[in-house]
């Protein structure tokens, strides 16, 4: 999924999109900016699930049902034949901890909430009072009555199963916290619901993966009355950066031109130098004369993003730079995936060299570290 998000916000760096806070139009960004955004937050799961692991990779056995045993067992040879980098050491707590599976149910119910949120995004995005995204037939269904409807049936059941991955963290973490040390057989009912979120999550991973590249972005127009005022802010940060006004008589100028306009429908685009002269006298008692230039560069969605090259940012640049960054995180963590693979293939090809060589010839084999 991340890398089909890095390859679609390739194809839409200049792809403006309405910014939203509040569910209000805030200021334009590009699409890629806001799909590195998506990116960064399962990379932030992704991370967890790979310290998670380390929790995970000790092994438990020759704990046996609560104090070893007296046979003259090699615990750590086991561990090692078995795949595990440690042991969970102490008798006690090996035989009744089930920390590991509540550490990997909560990741993943963090995941399910930053995969549901994007769900969210897309699925308000895809509606006609939004149009900032067209959703592919093929994860769309029409309305058994309504022929006209395109509904994003694929989406909401996502969205729907990721309370699934969070109920099964809940009904773990309830069903623990009342047990008292060591073993007792409620926990048999916990391994269920790691299996169950894994394969929930796993599934609808795969399906937005198949999703993004087919997803449609629309750029919305400058001219479109609601949205042209989303540039507003820089429209104050001119009148103090280049004019001299103080922000907070800066932003109470252009709140008065917006409700001005908005009042006689007309879009930021239609604002003139008049106009700000006008409003300033009412705040300041004294006109503000603003070049025709300043206005169309202020107003100017793309030149409002270009103008934004702070670090993190939605200028180009530095979308081009946090995409670079973002492939070299992507083909590191691929990397030490595929060594935790290979560690585990390594293991298993050592255990089955060991149990052949032991039914070859029991009385000589010794399970000693080699």
């Amino acid at each position: 999924l991340q890398s089909k998000l890095i390859e679609k916000a390739w194809e839409n760096t200049e792809t403006v999109i309405p910014g939203y806070t509040h569910l209000q139009p805030a200021q334009p960004l590009t699409f890629a900016h806001y799909l590195i955004s998506v990116f960064d937050a399962l990379g932030r799961d992704l991370n967890r699930l790979v310290e998670a692991y380390g929790r995970v990779d000790l092994c438990p056995m020759g704990a046996g049902a609560i104090a070893t045993t007296s046979f003259e067992i090699n615990r750590e040879r086991v561990a090692e034949l078995l795949g595990f980098h440690g042991l969970l050491e102490n008798s006690v707590d090996a035989v009744g901890s089930r920390d590991f599976i509540l550490e990997v149910l909560a990741v993943l119910s963090v995941t399910a909430v930053d995969v549901s949120r994007f769900v969210e995004d897309l699925i308000i995005w895809s509606t006609p009072g939004f149009g900032t995204i067209e959703l592919p037939d093929g994860f769309s269904s029409t309305s058994s009555i309504m022929p006209q409807k395109k509904n994003p049936d694929v989406l909401e059941v996502i969205r729907a199963r990721m309370s699934h991955v969070i109920g099964c963290f809940s009904a773990s973490i309830n069903l623990m916290k009342a047990l008292p040390s060591s073993y007792n057989l409620d926990l048999q009912e916990a391994t269920p619901k790691l299996w169950e979120a894994i394969d929930i999550m796993l599934e609808s991973l795969i399906m937005l993966s198949k999703l993004i590249p087919e997803l449609k972005v629309r750029s919305y127009p400058p001219e479109d009355l609601t949205l042209s005022f989303m540039t507003s802010t820089e429209l104050a940060n001119i009148l103090t950066r280049k004019y001299g006004v103080p922000f907070r008589e800066a932003h109470r100028i252009v709140g008065s031109l917006v409700r001005r306009l908005l009042d006689e429908s007309r879009p930021l685009t239609d604002l003139e130098p008049g106009m700000i002269a006008e409003a300033s006298v009412k705040f300041l008692k004294k006109p503000v004369m603003v070049r025709v230039e300043d206005i169309e560069r202020v107003t100017d969605p793309l030149r409002f993003i270009e103008s934004h090259k702070v670090r993190g940012g939605p200028s180009r640049v530095e979308v081009e730079r946090m995409l670079r960054a973002r492939m070299e995180d992507l083909s590191s963590i691929r990397s030490h995936v595929v060594e935790m693979k290979r560690r585990l293939v390594d293991a298993e090809r050592k255990l089955n060299s060991v149990v052949e060589r032991y039914i070859a010839n029991p009385r000589t084999v010794k399970f000693k570290s080699e």
